[in-house]
């Protein structure tokens, strides 16, 4: 005997239920426990958890889209003015002040000194009886 699907009967969704098991807002009971269970949880918390959740998941993955391609790198840079006077001098082989620079590349991390693509340039200001050199 077979059943025609006409005659099937469907089982209502316990879409309340599922909210209910999801819920992680759910309220401990101390002393008691109500139909065998030891924390009350509710439609309303399963809700605010499914909200959450979507929240949570859409966010990780944008900064994950963000992350896999290299979106946004964080560069800082501080600016003082007038830090010095410029009367201050300072001479840099005195207090064994040392400066090196590289230029490597952000993808690959290898160092770009190749004549070709990289053009260093190095210049060197500075004042002399308020003339600027």
């Amino acid at each position: 005997m077979t059943i025609s699907s006409k005659n099937r009967k469907k089982r209502p969704a316990n879409i309340g239920g599922a909210l209910k098991r999801i819920d992680i807002f759910g309220a401990n009971l101390p002393m008691f426990h109500m139909e065998g269970e030891t924390q009350i949880q509710s439609v309303t918390g399963g809700i605010l958890t499914a909200l959450l959740s979507v929240v949570f998941i859409g966010y990780a993955l944008i900064k994950l889209t963000h992350l896999l391609d290299k979106k946004n790198p964080l560069i800082a840079e501080t600016t003082e003015t007038n830090f010095y006077d410029f009367n201050t001098r300072v001479n840099l082989n005195e207090i064994g002040f040392n400066m090196a620079f590289s230029v490597e590349g952000y993808v690959d991390k290898k160092i770009k000194d190749d004549p070709r693509y990289v053009k260093l340039l190095a210049r060197h200001f500075y004042k002399i009886d308020g003339e600027k050199f």
